[in-house]
């Protein structure tokens, strides 16, 4: 890590992109192995069998992740498109009904009604009538139900702030993970 990356004195980073499956193999079973490739950290790395284990471990699961990163978001794609056909037509009776008869309604990804996997999950949009506005529980109820919010689109969230809030929307911003899209 460079002088002005370095956030602090002691660091451990792996880096399971740049070691192969022989690298870890290599590690696990001898403690002179070369890791510089895919271990970086702030001391020498010393440590027995069960120290490399760990470490092993922690790198082959990430390996692991990162193979299945993609086929996994194309899954999820699949669901929520899936999820969203069933919901837009009825569910499976209105589906097969509505494909049958040319009404099929094919889901819009920016539209108010298109909704993620955790929204198809947990349908409530409705704040508890019960807690309003200055009681104790009430700012932690509007976060859990915001939270929410946050994995669905501008339309769904403009409706859900306008119409069944009863709340001023004030925008909508997309962010994104940082490891995901680098500036």
């Amino acid at each position: 890590m460079s002088c002005e990356k370095q956030i602090c004195e002691n660091y451990f980073v792996l880096k399971p992109e740049n070691a192969s499956f022989y690298d870890l193999a290599s590690f696990l079973f001898s403690s002179k192995s070369e890791t510089s490739k895919f271990i970086e950290c702030s001391g020498e790395l010393k440590g027995d069998f069960w120290i490399r284990w760990y470490i092993f471990n922690s790198l082959f699961v990430q390996k692991l992740l990162l193979k299945v990163g993609k086929p996994m978001v194309q899954i999820g794609n699949v669901l929520e498109l899936w999820l969203n056909l069933l919901s837009s037509n009825g569910g499976s009776l209105g589906l097969i009904t509505n494909f049958f008869t040319g009404k099929m309604v094919s889901p819009n990804r920016s539209s108010a009604k298109f909704r993620s996997v955790l929204a198809n999950l947990d349908q409530r949009v409705e704040l508890d009538k019960k807690i309003s506005y200055g009681d104790r529980k009430y700012n932690a109820s509007l976060s859990i139900m915001a939270s929410k919010l946050s994995y669905e689109n501008e339309a769904f969230v403009q409706t859900i702030i306008k119409n069944h809030w009863n709340m001023e929307f004030l925008g909508f911003n997309n962010f994104w993970n940082g490891k995901q899209h680098p500036t």
